[in-house]
C-alpha cells in the first residue's frame, strides 16, 4: 500500500497510521539510503536482520504529537549524498511483513 510522508527541515514526518503499524513503541530506527533506487529504507531497531542486510545508521524516533506522528532526522544522509533539502511530500511503501518503509526520494 502506498502512503505519504513529509520532508520538513531535514526530518521525515511519518503519520500515525504508519508509525503504529511499523514502529509500535520503538524509540529508535535504522535508516539506510539506497543511491541506486533513490530511496530511504527505514526499519525499527528491533529488526536485527535489517542492519545486517543494509548499511544503516541508528536514528532516534521522536514523537511529534499525541496522535502518534513521529519524526526522523535524516540531515546527515541529505548532506552525505548531496540530496535536495527542500520541504516536500514523498511517496512511501509500507512492508508490514518485513516491517520496513521504503520512501522514494
Amino acid at each position: 500500500m502506498e502512503y505519504r510522508v513529509e520532508l520538513k527541515s531535514a526530518h521525515l514526518i511519518v503519520p500515525p497510521e504508519i508509525t503504529k503499524t511499523i514502529f509500535g513503541d520503538e524509540q529508535a530506527v535504522y535508516v539506510a539510503y539506497k543511491e541506486d533506487s533513490k530511496a530511504f529504507l527505514i526499519s525499527p531497531k528491533s529488526n536485527s536482520w535489517f542492519s545486517k542486510l543494509h548499511k544503516s545508521s541508528e536514528v532516534l524516533l521522536k514523537s511529534k504529537d499525541m496522535a502518534g506522528t513521529k519524526s526522523i532526522s535524516i540531515r546527515e544522509f541529505l548532506i552525505d549524498h548531496e540530496l535536495d533539502t527542500s520541504n516536500k511530500t514523498l511517496s512511501c511503501t509500507v512492508n508490514t511483513e518485513k516491517q520496513f518503509l521504503k520512501i522514494n526520494f
